[in-house]
C-alpha cells in the first residue's frame, strides 16, 4: 500500500473515531466543522439566480425568454424548459433550486430551438456552463442575438 493510501486510511480512521465519540448534529452546527453539515446532506439544493440581458427588440420578436439545461430542474433540454420573468425590455430573471456542488449546462431560448441564443454575428454557441455552490449563486449572462434574427443565403 502506498504512502498516500496509508495516509488516507489514517485520516478516515481518526475522523471515524472522532465522529463516533461526538454527536454528529452538534459537530455540524459548530463553527469548527461547518462542512460536516454539507457532507450529511448530499441531496441538498442550492439557490441559483439567473440574470440575463437580451438584445433590444427581443419584445418585438415575440415570445418570452426560457432556459433549457441538462438537469431535470432546468427542463432536461426542453427548449421551453423554465420561463424567466421579464424585468424590463432587455432584462429577464429566474431563481431556481439546483443540486449543490454540481456543474450544469444550459442555453437561453425564446421557447423553441429555432429561437435559441446565438453569438454577435449569428454564430453557433457552445452550451453555457454553471456550477452550484452553497448559499445564493447569481449568474449574470448576456444574450447577443437570437437564431431567428439572422437570415442565411445558401
Amino acid at each position: 500500500m502506498g504512502l498516500l493510501a496509508q495516509s488516507k486510511k489514517r485520516v478516515s480512521f481518526f475522523l471515524g473515531v472522532f465522529l463516533l465519540l461526538t454527536p454528529v448534529t452538534a459537530l455540524a452546527q459548530t463553527k469548527a466543522m461547518p462542512w460536516l453539515g454539507l457532507l450529511m446532506d448530499q441531496d441538498a439544493l442550492c439557490t441559483i439566480k439567473f440574470e440575463v440581458d437580451v438584445p433590444l427588440g427581443t419584445d418585438t420578436l415575440g415570445g418570452n425568454v426560457f432556459i433549457a439545461g441538462n438537469l431535470t430542474e432546468l427542463g432536461s433540454w426542453s427548449a421551453a424548459g423554465l420561463e424567466l420573468t421579464r424585468v424590463n425590455a432587455t432584462h429577464w430573471s429566474l431563481t431556481v433550486r439546483l443540486p449543490c456542488e454540481k456543474p450544469f449546462e444550459y442555453k437561453y431560448t425564446r421557447g423553441s430551438w429555432a429561437t435559441v441564443e446565438k453569438g454577435a454575428t449569428g454564430e453557433e454557441l457552445s452550451n453555457r456552463v454553471g456550477f452550484t455552490s452553497h448559499g445564493l449563486t447569481v449568474i449574470n449572462d448576456v444574450v447577443q442575438s437570437w437564431a431567428d434574427q439572422w437570415t442565411y443565403d445558401f
